[in-house]
């Protein structure tokens, strides 16, 4: 007894598309993410400047980076926490002017 087997044919399909508000979004997000790696990239770099303009010793400039390193390291988490749970637009922006001042 001869059967014929029809071929199995998937469908191709197509991932989904995230629309432009979307993509907007991540890509804002990205941007804040880029700034705030970026000052604490250009902090150190410039301790040459603070040290001779300010007369600064090197204990007081690693005072500067444990300060800085150690709010960012203790506050992300906290901040974190509570944007997950009270979720507003501005915060981020508002994030990155205060990182910058």
């Amino acid at each position: 007894m001869a059967t014929s087997a029809q071929p199995v044919t998937a469908k191709a399909s197509t991932p989904p598309q995230a629309s432009p508000l979307v993509m907007r979004i991540i890509g804002a997000v990205a941007l804040a993410h880029l700034i705030n790696d970026l000052i604490q990239a250009i902090l150190p770099s410039i301790y040459p400047m603070l040290k001779a303009s300010y007369d600064l010793s090197f204990t007081q400039i690693g005072l500067i980076t444990l300060t800085f390193q150690i709010t960012a390291s203790l506050l992300q988490p906290w901040v974190g926490y509570y944007t997950d749970r009270h979720p507003n637009p501005l915060v981020l922006p508002v994030g990155s002017i205060c990182t910058l001042v």
